[in-house]
């Protein structure tokens, strides 16, 4: 795994995942990414590989959670969600 950060808001971090193949190849399988402005948004990517506990074998899922905010007096409330999951299967070229 390869990361990358931005100790900002508004500016991405994220995961870059490799796989080490055989013919000492180097593949890239997937990219995750996470992004907050300060009370106002954020959008955020995770991943579970098969060897992890939850994991399903031969497969890596995905989730992705992004929310938005609106100030109400000195709070934030969450005014839209959106949840999803995807489903990659590993197989070899």
């Amino acid at each position: 795994m390869v990361n990358y950060y931005y100790p900002a808001c508004g500016y991405a971090s994220g995961h870059n995942l490799l796989f080490w193949q055989q013919k000492n190849q180097l593949t890239k399988v997937l990219e995750t990414s996470s992004i907050s402005e300060a009370g106002q948004f954020y959008s955020t990517e995770t991943y579970l590989l098969p060897s992890q506990r939850g994991g399903i074998g031969d497969h890596i899922l995905v989730s992705k959670d992004t929310s938005e905010f609106i100030k109400k007096g000195d709070e934030y409330e969450r005014s839209k969600q959106s949840v999803g999951l995807i489903l990659y299967k590993w197989t070899e070229r």
